[in-house]
């Protein structure tokens, strides 16, 4: 979540040799009542595909559970899976945003961040359902743990690790290395590679919003609509709240040791994760 899968997914989508579903996260292995509908009902989320070579969905939750490789491996045992990172530090923030904006969230980041930071950092990763909802910012952004149970069920040439950075620094490049590892054309690459697909929007009136997403008639409009309302109720390019600089040293400290890991487990150089200026070349 809040790591640049919209924007991947559309860039897929617009391949010629790519097909991802309507909406782009299925959410089959990880919910149950989906699992439950069985593999035909899955099946069905990509009948719109015609000759692609490449058919795919983007459900990021998919890394959180530690089941859910499990059972991804028992329907597509030979799947290719893409997993793109952001520094954990940046991502927890923007998590943080997201759901203030869709008013699941009413408590100061510092609080949030101060109650998550004096629990025991969870053993294993990923973590169990139950434990997700305690461990909600800054559990998902402990990396490793995730990757290693995906390569504990699909061979390591199976998983293809994309950072946000490649995206933003040098977009064609990434997006050539990702058609290769798909086994398409590698030579057609999208305009709409290096665009912004989910910029940082925020509400116009606050408790307007929160209103509407109590509201039962707007959860019920399609999604397209809500979508165009949101654009008219939020203000015109907006910045995102800036973090306190005390709560993104706390972070940085608390992610240093796992992203270390991280970086040695990929052979990436990391060490600009943490930093004020993370998107910024190291």
């Amino acid at each position: 979540m809040k790591a640049g899968t919209t924007s991947l997914m559309r860039y897929l989508a617009s391949h010629p040799d790519v097909y991802v579903p309507p909406g782009k996260e299925v959410h089959f292995f990880d919910r149950e009542e989906r699992w439950h509908r069985g593999i035909g009902w899955y099946c069905e989320q990509f009948e719109g595909a015609r000759t692609q070579h490449a058919i795919g969905e983007g459900s990021p939750s998919y890394m959180l559970f530690a089941d859910v490789a499990a059972r991804m491996a028992s329907v597509v045992p030979d799947a290719r899976l893409i997993a793109i990172l952001r520094d954990p530090v940046d991502r927890a923030h923007s998590h943080y945003l997201h759901a203030r904006r869709r008013g699941t969230e009413r408590r100061p980041f510092a609080e949030v961040v101060e109650e998550e930071l004096q629990l025991p950092r969870p053993r294993t990763l990923p973590v169990a359902r139950e434990d997700l909802e305690r461990h909600h910012y800054l559990a998902r952004g402990l990396y490793l743990g995730q990757l290693e149970n995906l390569c504990a069920h699909y061979a390591r040439g199976s998983l293809h690790v994309l950072l946000v950075e490649d995206l933003e620094w040098e977009p064609r490049r990434a997006f050539q290395e990702l058609c290769r590892f798909l086994e398409i054309d590698d030579a057609v690459i999208p305009d709409i590679v290096g665009s912004r697909q989910n910029p940082y929007v925020e509400p116009r009136s606050q408790r307007l919003w929160a209103l509407l997403l109590r509201v039962r008639v707007w959860r019920r409009l399609p999604k397209r609509v809500r979508a165009v309302g949101a654009r008219l109720l939020a203000r015109s390019d907006p910045e995102p709240p800036a973090m306190d600089p005390r709560l993104h040293t706390l972070l940085s400290d608390y992610f240093a040791a796992p992203n270390a890991a991280l970086g040695q487990w990929l052979g990436r150089d990391l060490s600009h994760w943490g930093s004020p200026s993370s998107s910024r070349r190291p």
